[in-house]
């Protein structure tokens, strides 16, 4: 009976281990291939793809990969060299498990533990391995590469169905949740890979510590606990949905030109229908023509006036000094040269008023009507 007990557990063992970590390797690939969707087929406005793209391959002032499984490491990261510090997230340490593509290579590195088996579906590792404390990053350039030809591109592989921008983004907002239900909290830390509480080391002491770690503080459970990818991609989601809500009609001037009025707002223009009238065979300037003219009230507008916003000014006799007032604003609107001689004009209307005092003036009343004086109406009495 206890030999069966123990081909049963061996059994285990060896499954355990012929396929260690592949779940976690397809919850970050969905992760991976849903961001990636985001950045090349929606219009999620450039500053937020920057900071989801920064999400899954790091950014250009810590460790960051492209591509080709090429790894840069710049400022505090470079200290961080071994394989604990990297994977493991809390405070300052953990570069490696800030980002998805960092985290991948946490969990499908091979180490002591594998060899022989599989990890994330893959077991041809040439005999290289990234194990304990003493395995730098420079003795690992060449794995890195292979872990990226391997799994990580053979994941961004094929096409996927396209959805609409909304739809895209909650993709990848419920595959960053499903990573994180896939956590394990053991030791203070909720690990991804792994099954055992010992770190990521992955040492003959803890053997299959092929994990990234995130620190649990504050009481935070896995829901909450700080995954700098997840909260970032979380936040960017947030953020692009929000943008996508927002009426296009809100925004009245473009972007490249602050004085071009978006297509999508109309705003109707005033048309202010005026009536002068003024002696008889009065001639304008040219200046006054081309005031006209230029004027919002031009014969394109007025012959389709809007019913709102037209001004209607009834006729009026106008005097003479109000005629060459309204002249004078009329003319200042294209041409202000005009002003001064304006001003010499009224100037001169007044000095004629004042000599001829004793003197009845009529307003004009039509556009064909001449000025009458008493002079005018005594000549005939006296003949």
């Amino acid at each position: 009976m206890k030999m069966v007990i123990v081909v049963v557990m061996m059994v285990v063992v060896v499954s355990q281990v012929s396929g260690f970590n592949l779940e976690e390797t397809n919850l970050l690939c969905s992760v991976l291939r849903a961001g990636e969707r985001v950045l090349n087929s929606t219009a999620v406005n450039d500053k937020l793809k920057k900071d989801i793209k920064d999400t899954l391959y790091g950014t250009n002032d810590g460790v960051h990969f492209d591509k080709k499984g090429k790894v840069t490491i710049r400022g505090r990261c470079f200290t961080q060299g071994l394989r604990s510090p990297l994977c493991t997230y809390r405070r300052n340490l953990g570069c490696f498990a800030a980002s998805v593509v960092g985290t991948f290579t946490c969990i499908c590195t091979p180490g002591t533990a594998v060899r022989g088996g599989k990890l994330c579906g893959e077991s041809d590792w040439n005999g290289q391995t990234w194990s304990g404390n003493t395995v730098r990053l420079a003795e690992t350039t060449t794995l890195f590469q292979d872990v990226w030809e391997k799994i990580i591109k053979r994941c961004l592989a094929g096409k996927d169905n396209m959805q609409n921008d909304k739809d895209e983004l909650e993709t990848l907002q419920d595959a960053v949740r499903r990573v994180r239900d896939n956590l394990h909290e053991a030791g203070g830390f909720f690990y991804l890979g792994g099954n055992e509480g010992g770190g990521c080391i992955v040492n003959n002491r803890f053997p299959q510590g092929i994990c990234a770690a995130y620190e649990k503080r504050q009481n935070r459970d896995k829901n909450n606990v700080t995954i700098p990818w997840a909260d970032k991609i979380q936040k960017a989601v947030e953020n692009a949905k929000r943008a996508l809500q927002q009426p296009a009609s809100q925004t009245i001037y473009s972007n490249t030109d602050p004085t071009t009025v978006s297509q999508e707002t109309t705003i109707p223009a005033k048309v202010i229908e005026r009536t002068i009238e003024s002696g008889a065979n009065e001639q304008l300037s040219a200046s006054e023509k081309q005031s006209l003219q230029d004027s919002p009230t031009s014969s394109e507008a007025l012959q389709n006036p809007s019913a709102e916003g037209r001004e209607h000014i009834p006729h009026q006799p106008l005097t003479e000094e109000k005629t060459l007032t309204r002249r004078k604003r009329d003319a200042a609107i294209t041409n202000p040269e005009n002003i001064q001689s304006d001003e010499q004009r009224t100037q001169d209307a007044h000095t004629d008023k004042e000599k001829k005092n004793d003197e009845f003036i009529f307003s004009p009343l039509t556009s064909g009507s001449k000025i009458i004086n008493m002079e005018c109406l005594l000549l005939p009495a006296l003949f």
